[in-house]
Order: structure tokens, then C-alpha cells, then sequence
């Protein structure tokens, strides 16, 4: 089995995608084998607030197209989200984790979700996201460091998972730094299943 892919130059990245699955026999010295590359998927969405309505510019979007058989997991091309909430992918046809950071002015928790990328030399619309409303998390760290007497720990990561749809597998949600006295102060997205478009 084999694939190819062409990245020589930015029309290479816009246009030519992997190619599909090709089982090959070897019969003999210069074989010929012709391989068909398809367009990449160009697509772009919308991006909502909690509210239902546009959720506005400076939201990063990470799209990184699940790992199979062949090929290890690679990251689309992607842009921040515009004034209207709306962003723009280029990638290879596949199943994509979409990963949305929106800016800290908004309080929002990040956003993951699943998507399929589908060939295609015209741009075409994917669902759209909606972010979830922010749940707030606060605590202290406590520890008994070697030697030492139990109290605050400072600088300590307090990160948060979910699982996912199919329950086996844990997705980052948020995170939390802990200050001087140990408190950390996280913000999660408060919905029963984060991976929900």
C-alpha cells in the first residue's frame, strides 16, 4: 500500500491532496506506476458564541487530521477567524480534530470537535461551531513537599479532561496555574459532552 502527496510549493499545499490506498505488485525492474493526487478540501465555518450569534475575530483554529493506517496525524492549513466569525481550512481529505482557542478577552472555554474534510477545488461550508458557555473552576494545591510540612503548592498545572463520544479516550479541556497560596482558577466549558459541534 502506498500514498503520495505533492508540498513543493503554496499551489501544491492549495491543490494537490494524498492520494487514496493503492495495493502495488512489484513484477519487475521500471514498473510504471501512475498516481492520482485529488484536490485538497477547501472549506471554511462559522464560529457562534454561546448565545447563537457570530462569535467575532481573533479565534485560533488548530486542525489536525486524525492519524489511519498510513498516515500519522498532520496538521490543515487554517486562519483566525475573521470580523463576521467566520475561518477558513485547507487540508487533505480525512477526519479532522478542530481545536478552538477563542481570545482571553472573552472568557470562553476552547472548543474541540470532530470533522470530515472532503475533497473539493471550490470552498465549501462546514457545519458551524458553537462555543460553550464558560464554567468557572477555582481550587488550591496542597502538598507535603520531601522534608517539609504540608501547604500551598505554587506553580502547579491543574489540567482538566473529558472523555470523548465514544468514551475511551480523554480530550483536553482547560487548565489552571496555580498562584503563591496554591489557588488555581480554571474555565471549562459548561456542556455535558465538550466534543458537541
Amino acid at each position: 500500500m502506498m500514498r503520495s502527496s505533492s508540498s513543493t510549493s503554496l499551489a501544491a499545499l492549495a491543490f494537490a491532496g494524498v492520494s487514496a490506498e493503492k495495493a502495488v505488485v512489484i513484477t519487475a525492474p521500471g514498473l510504471t506506476l501512475d498516481i492520482s493526487c485529488p484536490a485538497k478540501a477547501h472549506a471554511f465555518g462559522l464560529l457562534k458564541k454561546p448565545d447563537g450569534t457570530p462569535a467575532g475575530s481573533g479565534y485560533q483554529i488548530t486542525a489536525t487530521r486524525l492519524a489511519d493506517d498510513l498516515l500519522t496525524a498532520r496538521t490543515a492549513f487554517s486562519t483566525v477567524s475573521d470580523a463576521g466569525g467566520i475561518y477558513h481550512l485547507i487540508g487533505d481529505n480525512g477526519r479532522y480534530r478542530l481545536e478552538v482557542q477563542p481570545p482571553a478577552a472573552t472568557g470562553l472555554p476552547r472548543k474541540i470537535v470532530e470533522m470530515d474534510l472532503s475533497a473539493s477545488p471550490v470552498e465549501y461550508a462546514l457545519p458551524d461551531i458553537q462555543m460553550s458557555p464558560p464554567l468557572e473552576v477555582v481550587g488550591t494545591v496542597h502538598g507535603t513537599p520531601p522534608g517539609g510540612v504540608d501547604g500551598p503548592i505554587a506553580g502547579a498545572s491543574v489540567d482538566f479532561y473529558a472523555l470523548d463520544a465514544t468514551g475511551l479516550h480523554a480530550v483536553y479541556i482547560g487548565s489552571g496555574l496555580t498562584d503563591a497560596q496554591g489557588r488555581y482558577k480554571a474555565v471549562l466549558p459548561d456542556v455535558p459532552q465538550p466534543g458537541a459541534p
